[in-house]
C-alpha cells in the first residue's frame, strides 16, 4: 500500500502560530485552535512541509 505524501511533522502548532507577525491574526488563530479543540476533543497537529494545521482523528488501517 502506498504511503501518504503528507504526514504529521510533530512541529509545535503554537510555535507556528506565534510566527504570525499580525497580532490580530495571531490571536484569531489561537482562538480558532481552541474552538476546534473544544468542539472535536482532538489536539491540533502540524501536517506536511507547508505546515498546515489539522484536527483529524487517527485511524489505524
Amino acid at each position: 500500500m502506498p504511503k501518504n505524501k503528507t504526514t504529521i511533522t510533530g512541529a509545535s502548532v503554537n510555535d507556528f502560530i506565534n510566527q504570525v507577525s499580525d497580532v490580530f491574526k495571531r490571536q484569531d488563530s489561537h482562538n480558532i485552535v481552541e474552538l476546534f479543540k473544544n468542539q472535536t476533543g482532538l489536539m491540533p497537529e502540524m501536517w506536511g512541509a507547508r505546515r498546515a494545521i489539522a484536527l483529524y482523528p487517527k485511524v489505524d488501517n
